[in-house]
């Protein structure tokens, strides 16, 4: 091609080379932002805000100044969109109205929800249901999936309380309350699975391994004390042979199972249900596992000598013995083994002879509605089923407009929510 022809298609290539240029960008434009596909950008508020969530409604601890919502709000177009479509249906109307979609100040509900979780970590739940924050809760925000799931993970939370608390009905009773509304919202409001799995499933997470640590102090103190009325009966007993188990003695051996099959179900959901591996599952202290005199309770355990072979004392104390060290098994590698494996004989100097005390099935504190706790524990977690079309999860978002940055309202008040 001569110099001419070459000149006369330059022009014509370089615009064939634009036209491509541009068809290739705004395809591109429809599918991502600045190179990120919507779907990420998805996962990213979503990771953001499940991080968020249960830090600001569990741990009473947590630093308040740090607001995503606020930083989602005022970033680009596209990804301020993704934000409110998922916060629309996670914090409901404390953050949009249902009808025309302006964005309300929801910075004062989120204040109330991180004050509900210093209260629940410090206050009986007899206290925490009278408190004016919790009324506060109750009247504005009623249809936010959030906040009831705060709710309901604040019984669980609260168990640290529950040994000085009158009323344990009360832990069901709200239990019940707050699932149904979780469970009504999920449906009204047609809330997509990815964002309960993302956003609601850390909360009750964060708010379950709170409360299995709480309820493995509670357990403890208390198979101690179970454990610790078997000593006379086992060591200073009047009877050279005993052949049956006495009825008060059963009575504290079923109580003392009871308790522990309750706490060997909570961990193991910790393990099932939130995927909690051995790092993160809690562990006590081996000063706190002596201060509830657990030692003292392997000695206890410690058969007497000179048992006969069909003295029923043997097998009792090697089965109870076996009950107490796996209720510890986590702590088991952070324990003395020295300890553990030969405790040493108890220590008889002011224990009393033994005497047979006629009673009914123990009734603790605590456990005078111990029957239902398996029930209670299950309804922690709604039963969420997929939805038929929440596949990808994009809501229907795209970057057709453009990439201009997010309203200068402060509190992202009164920007549009339509993409």
């Amino acid at each position: 091609m001569n110099t001419a022809a070459k000149d006369d298609a330059a022009p014509e290539s370089l615009a064939m080379s634009q036209s491509q240029l541009v068809v290739k960008t705004g395809t591109a434009r429809a599918q991502t932002h600045r190179g990120l596909p919507i779907e990420l950008l998805r996962e990213i508020v979503l990771y953001t805000l499940g991080n968020y969530f249960p830090e600001l409604c569990v741990n009473p601890h947590f630093d308040t100044t740090w607001d995503p919502i606020l930083s989602l709000l005022h970033a680009s177009k596209l990804l301020r969109d993704i934000a409110i479509s998922i916060l629309e249906h996670a914090l409901g109307d404390v953050f949009i109205d249902r009808h025309t979609k302006a964005l309300n100040n929801y910075k004062p509900a989120m204040n109330e929800l991180h004050k509900f979780a210093v209260l629940v970590s410090e206050e009986r739940l007899e206290s925490v249901l009278s408190h004016p924050i919790k009324a506060a809760i109750e009247d504005h925000h009623s249809n936010s999936l959030v906040s009831w799931q705060a709710r309901l993970c604040a019984i669980t939370a609260s168990l640290q309380h529950i040994e000085a608390t009158k009323d344990t009905l009360a832990y069901f009773h709200m239990s019940k309350i707050a699932d149904g509304e979780i469970r009504r919202l999920c449906e009204e409001r047609s809330v997509p699975l990815y964002i309960r799995r993302a956003i609601i499933h850390p909360i009750e997470c964060y708010a379950s391994i709170i409360g299995y640590r709480q309820t493995k102090v509670i357990v403890l103190r208390l198979l101690c004390r179970l454990a610790l009325k078997f000593g006379p009966w086992i060591h200073n007993n009047e009877e050279s042979v005993v052949t049956e188990i006495p009825r008060d003695i059963s009575t504290f051996s079923h109580d003392l199972r009871l308790l522990l099959s309750q706490q060997l179900f909570f961990r193991e959901r910790m393990f099932i249900d939130y995927a909690v591996d051995m790092e993160r599952l809690p562990k006590l202290s081996p000063e706190q596992v002596r201060e509830f005199r657990f030692h003292e309770v392997l000695s206890i355990f410690r058969c007497p000598s000179g048992l006969q072979e069909d003295d029923v004392r043997t097998e009792f104390c090697r089965f109870h013995r076996e009950i107490m060290l796996s209720a510890v098994q986590d702590e088991l590698p952070l324990l003395d083994q020295s300890e553990v494996e030969d405790p040493g004989a108890p220590d008889l100097t002011d224990m009393p002879a033994y005497m047979y005390t006629p009673l009914e099935p123990t009734n603790l504190n605590m456990l005078n509605n111990f029957g239902d706790i398996q029930n209670f524990l299950n309804n922690l977690t709604p039963d969420f089923e997929p939805d038929s079309d929440d596949s990808d999860g994009t809501d229907g978002l795209s970057d057709d407009s453009d990439d201009s940055e997010g309203s200068s309202d402060s509190d992202g008040e009164e920007a549009p929510a339509d993409a």
